[in-house]
């Protein structure tokens, strides 16, 4: 048999292929056939920025007003332990109450050397200035009164109640410029209405004065003033009454012996002239009418004046006589 031996022919085709290029060529083919490798992983979103805390409001230290209040007066009397004062701050000039001072109601709380010196009757009475050291007034008043209209700070007077409480209306200027810096209002209050205080002196059928005993405190005699407005408004920014009421009685707060009494009113009115009497009744007598227009300077009841009328009256009257 003639057999083909390949071999050789074989390993001549394959010595002649190139070498170096089938071996670059198996070296890509391996290489195509991984995988690309995975990307190293880069660094992660920053995180965010932690929020400022707040700072805290440093807080504002209140400035309570620091008030001293004397009557008018050289021999004034010492304010009663009951004393009350409405106390009022107001925008520069202002006419109405400055937030809710309007109803800030004063004490007298005399101390060693203050004894003029008023604090508020309970904490929330408390008049604190204005933080921003803005200025403001003062305006006060006496006795304090839950009639004080707040929008234009007008006051009703009624003088009947005023005599039964026994605190006449009294006021005081207005006191302009305090601020936080300058808290301090040194004041004087003025007596707004009149005082008619009547004296019965009762005599016996030869003039002279009885003493006052029991027979006298039995005699309950009534005092009323007659011809005078009995209410008004009184307007705290003016300083001056800017309405009145209608006449009417006004009766005397008697004192208890019966022989004397006394009444606030209201001032008169400048140019007019009102016919003014008072009436004195005692049990058992002919009521006695007295004009009263003769006792007063220019016949007119004058601000702030005390006026003491002493009136005699026999103890047993003539029976001739009504």
């Amino acid at each position: 048999y003639n057999t083909m031996k390949l071999k050789h022919n074989l390993f001549a085709a394959f010595k002649a292929t190139p070498a170096v290029p089938l071996l670059a060529l198996v070296l890509a083919l391996g290489a195509c056939s991984k995988d690309d490798p995975a990307p190293e992983p880069g660094p992660g979103p920053l995180p965010p920025d932690p929020p400022t805390p707040p700072v805290p409001e440093t807080p504002v230290a209140k400035v309570p007003l620091s008030l001293h209040a004397r009557p008018e007066g050289d021999d004034a009397p010492l304010w009663l332990d009951d004393d009350t004062l409405h106390v009022v701050l107001t925008e520069k000039d202002g006419a109405s109450a400055l937030g809710d001072t309007a109803f800030y109601r004063y004490v007298n709380r005399p101390e060693k050397d203050l004894l003029y010196r008023f604090a508020p009757a309970l904490a929330k009475d408390t008049a604190f200035l204005p933080p921003d050291s803005s200025l403001v007034d003062l305006l006060v008043y006496r006795p304090a009164s839950v009639a004080l209209q707040r929008e234009k700070l007008y006051l009703s007077v009624d003088a009947g109640e005023l005599t039964l409480s026994g605190r006449p209306l009294m006021t005081a200027e207005r006191t302009v410029g305090l601020h936080a810096g300058q808290p301090e209002a040194n004041i004087v209050l003025s007596h707004r209405l009149t005082r008619l205080y009547v004296n019965l002196n009762m005599i016996d059928s030869t003039g002279t004065a009885t003493a006052t005993g029991t027979k006298a405190k039995a005699v309950v005699p009534s005092i009323t003033l007659h011809g005078n407005p009995a209410q008004a408004v009184w307007s705290l920014p003016d300083e001056r009454f800017i309405e009145y009421g209608d006449t009417l009685p006004q009766p005397f707060a008697m004192q208890n012996d019966g022989l004397g009494g006394y009444l606030y009113t209201l001032p008169g009115i400048e140019g007019n002239t009102p016919s003014l009497t008072l009436t004195i009744e005692i049990p058992d007598r002919a009521p006695l009418n007295i004009s009263l227009n003769e006792y007063l300077p220019e016949g007119l009841l004058q601000t702030g004046v005390s006026i003491e009328i002493q009136i005699d009256v026999p103890k047993n009257p003539d029976p001739g006589i009504d």
